[in-house]
C-alpha cells in the first residue's frame, strides 16, 4: 500500500488501473509524489505523478534502457 501522511492522517494513494502495487520515488515541497506502478501484465513499469488536486496521473512507460 502506498500512503502519504497528510494533516495528521494517512491517505492511500492507490495504484494505476490494473496495477498490483505502487512505489514512491520522491515527494516535493508541494506534496506531489512521483513513482512507478507494477502492472498485472508485463508491459513495463508505468510511471505516475500524484497530487491532491488530480490524484494519480499515468505518465506512461519509459523506453527500454531508461529505467
Amino acid at each position: 500500500m502506498l500512503v502519504l501522511w497528510i494533516n495528521g492522517r494517512i491517505q492511500d494513494l492507490g495504484t494505476l488501473p490494473g496495477g498490483t502495487q505502487s512505489v514512491a520515488e520522491a515527494v516535493n515541497a508541494s506534496g506531489q509524489v512521483v513513482g512507478g506502478s507494477q502492472q498485472l501484465q508485463d508491459a513495463g513499469q508505468p510511471l505516475f505523478v500524484w497530487s491532491r488536486a488530480r490524484g494519480m496521473l499515468d505518465l506512461g512507460v519509459l523506453p527500454k534502457g531508461f529505467l
